[in-house]
């Protein structure tokens, strides 16, 4: 496996993701990146997504960790990646009033709109992939709640790659 294969299923996955949101009423977020770890939501008024690069694992039998992982063990990397769309959470006011029910109301209808987008971009991408070498297993899709501003959604979605051991 070459040494960007991870970064380019994050980038692949990004890009059909991004497609996807972009046909949806308020289009794809501004700020479209992969990450390593848990991203910041630093510009989430924009609108934010990112595919996360949570973990690597190797695994005999997907999607399992090896316990006892051998110094070529596998055959699989498992890269459990994260893809989450974040959008401006509405707040209250200078004055200290909630927002209105109506803002309420739109942000959870755009987090719905975006978590659909991705989910299907997801499961798209995944049958498109049919006869390359690799396993997938979408996760759970949880939602994130309003927390410093920002709202949205986080889908888990975990590839197995088969990974050519380079040990001597």
């Amino acid at each position: 496996m070459n040494d960007l294969k991870v970064y380019t299923l994050a980038l692949e996955l990004l890009a059909e993701c991004v497609t996807a949101l972009n046909d949806t009423s308020n289009g794809a977020p501004a700020r479209s990146y992969v990450a390593e770890g848990v991203p910041a939501h630093d510009d989430c008024c924009e609108g934010q997504l990112t595919v996360s690069i949570v973990r690597r694992y190797a695994s005999t039998t997907f999607p399992q960790v090896d316990d006892r992982p051998a110094a070529c063990s596998g055959p699989y990397l498992v890269i459990d990646f994260a893809i989450e769309a974040v959008r401006c959470a509405p707040v209250q006011d200078d004055n200290m009033n909630p927002p209105s029910v109506e803002a309420l109301l739109a942000s959870a209808r755009q987090v719905e709109i975006d978590a659909r987008a991705v989910w299907q971009a997801v499961r798209c991408w995944l049958y498109e992939q049919r006869g390359r070498p690799m396993e997938s297993l979408v996760g759970l899709q949880d939602s994130i709640t309003p927390e410093g501003g920002c709202v949205g959604t986080r889908l888990a979605v975990s590839v197995g790659v088969l990974d050519g051991c380079k040990c001597p």
